[in-house]
């Protein structure tokens, strides 16, 4: 595990995928060993529905498990759908919600986890 043995590991990992020059998509996660915490993953319209999210996700876990993480965190509005069904497909689960956490509509954060397989 090549960030295990660092004196000082990262704090952030962040990956882009371009495609022709162009940023396609991106994710970026805090670390905290054992936990990380997702901060965004974002896929540009027009590379949408390609399973681009997903690999971008695969990916990160990935570095993140390298990382020392043994789960991931995150927290979605809960009228953002389209986020919370893609975080369901990943293997996210619900363990609870943080009420009236975002304004301006006020709404709901529902928090969400991940354990990373091998840990």
């Amino acid at each position: 595990t090549y960030f295990a043995h660092q004196r000082n590991p990262p704090r952030r990992i962040a990956l882009v995928v371009e495609v022709s020059g162009k940023v396609a998509g991106l994710a970026v996660a805090s670390l905290m060993p054992p936990q990380a915490e997702l901060e965004i993953i974002a896929v540009d319209t027009h590379f949408q529905r390609r399973g681009l999210a997903r690999k971008l996700f695969a990916e990160l876990a990935g570095k993140l498990g390298l990382a020392g993480a043994t789960e991931i965190i995150l927290e979605v509005r809960a009228s953002n759908l389209p986020a919370l069904g893609l975080y369901r497909r990943l293997g996210f689960a619900e363990t609870g919600r943080r009420p009236r956490y975002y304004h301006d509509p006020e709404e709901d954060a529902v928090l969400m986890r991940l354990g990373l397989e091998g840990s």
